[in-house]
């Protein structure tokens, strides 16, 4: 994206490219260079597989799968990829109470 933006406007320099996008220096010629690598793209593959395999799953059974898997990872980090990649699942709703039992009527 910064690089087409840096062809359509020659004239701006990469540093405002950078601010305007709100992109560090590094990442944009790390980007360009073609060294740009998912950290987490590996491990969100496991925790999909992990998933699949038993539904329900939060993350923090999948945190201990993966240590049974041989796979050391904070459960921290498991939780952010898992909701980077929408893999979350809903809560249950709360049962609420529709009986008032502090009424002054007889059974």
């Amino acid at each position: 994206m910064i690089k087409d933006a840096r062809h359509a406007h020659p004239e701006l320099t990469v540093v405002r490219l950078c601010d305007v996008f709100s992109v560090s220096r590094t990442s944009f010629y790390g980007h360009a260079k073609g060294d740009y690598t998912d950290p987490d793209g590996e491990l969100a593959g496991q925790i999909e597989t992990i998933i699949e395999e038993f539904i329900g799953y939060g993350y923090r059974r999948v945190t201990r799968e993966l240590a049974r898997r041989k796979k050391k990872v904070n459960h921290k980090r498991v939780l952010r990829v898992m909701r980077e990649r929408g893999l979350t699942h809903r809560k249950k709703p709360r049962r609420t109470t529709t009986t008032d039992s502090g009424h002054a009527h007889q059974r």
